[in-house]
């Protein structure tokens, strides 16, 4: 499948990485260049470096909303679908319902609980016993677009924001590659 890959941080690799292997990724889409720690250094996001590692075209916006350039790049490059993960940005409809099989993003928790951009952090302040990923149809509203996979994850005394959230970025590469082709299929 011929897809555009979103993401920014960290639990976007795995995912990113899992992908590659078994897709045509035609472009990565991360946040640009930021300045990071106590002496301002500019440094690419995990995703962009991951990308450039495995050769992949790395597109970096200012802005997604309101950019004609960057829609009409992501118009003539032709992807079947989209895959947001851990993007950061908000995604306008006209981006959302571009490729044929519109955009599938990768959240967190079991939504409907923990929508926005905290879920894993929720989930261990409230002392959950279990959380898990959904893979949803994405739409204008947060986090409420019609869902295609879900599966739960439990979590374990010991887990902390960083061990949870590698677990579940895993997790969730395995699921999104396990139901893609039965996605674009119908």
């Amino acid at each position: 499948m011929k897809i555009i890959f979103f993401g920014t941080s960290n639990v976007a690799l795995p995912v990113l990485e899992n992908l590659s292997h078994e897709h045509q990724i035609l472009a990565v889409v991360t946040a640009p260049d930021a300045r990071v720690g106590r002496n301002q250094e500019i440094k690419e996001s995990p995703v962009s470096v991951l990308a450039k590692e495995i050769e992949l075209s790395v597109l970096k916006p200012e802005k997604v909303k309101g950019n004609p350039e960057f829609l009409k790049q992501l118009t003539d490059l032709g992807a079947e679908i989209f895959i947001v993960v851990s993007y950061g940005k908000i995604l306008p409809k006209e981006i959302i319902n571009l490729p044929k099989y519109k955009t599938l993003n990768l959240h967190f928790s079991l939504l409907p609980k923990y929508r926005g951009a905290s879920p894993i952090q929720f989930a261990l302040l409230n002392g959950d016993k279990e959380t898990g990923i959904t893979i949803f149809i994405l739409d204008e509203k947060m986090d409420t677009g019609p869902i295609v996979a879900q599966e739960t994850a439990l979590i374990d005394a010991d887990d902390n924001f960083l061990s949870l959230s590698q677990k579940l970025a895993f997790q969730s590469a395995k699921l999104l590659l396990s139901i893609l082709s039965g996605y674009a299929d119908g």
